[in-house]
């Protein structure tokens, strides 16, 4: 009997331990997969000759590891420049960089509208800075 109890403890053991590494794999799978997504080489095309873009001279330089929306913004925030009241984060998967969108929002009778200049700063997984874009 003591064996059969043992096999028994064993076996949900092996089997709790191989769900848990699944689970955590799926939870980091699906963080950046949960973001909208964009492209970063289409985005570095229509931007990185246009006058509202920032292409060097940036704060984030050392490599601060991004694991998510919120550290994604905690970084990006040393390259704002703007008033801002929300943020907008996506990932490029394909790229693994981040862009959040820093905006200011204005809501009017139930009707969200953008006021202002929007500022987008994109990074990659190691939180260095690659370009930043002025929106009018």
């Amino acid at each position: 009997m003591k064996k059969y109890m043992a096999l028994g403890f064993v076996l949900v053991c092996v089997f709790s331990l191989a769900a848990c590494n699944s689970a955590e794999r799926r939870e980091e799978d699906s963080v950046p997969a949960s973001l909208a997504s964009f492209s970063y080489e289409d985005d570095y095309r229509l931007y990185y000759d246009d006058a509202g873009a920032e292409t060097t001279g940036f704060l984030n330089i050392d490599v601060c590891s991004i694991d998510g929306q919120a550290s994604a913004v905690e970084q990006a925030e040393n390259e704002c420049t703007i008033v801002y009241n929300a943020t907008s984060e996506y990932y490029d998967n394909q790229a693994e960089m981040w862009r959040v969108d820093f905006q200011t929002i204005r809501r009017e009778q139930g009707v969200v509208m953008l006021v202002g200049t929007r500022q987008s700063v994109y990074l990659d997984n190691d939180g260095i800075t690659h370009l930043i874009v002025y929106h009018e």
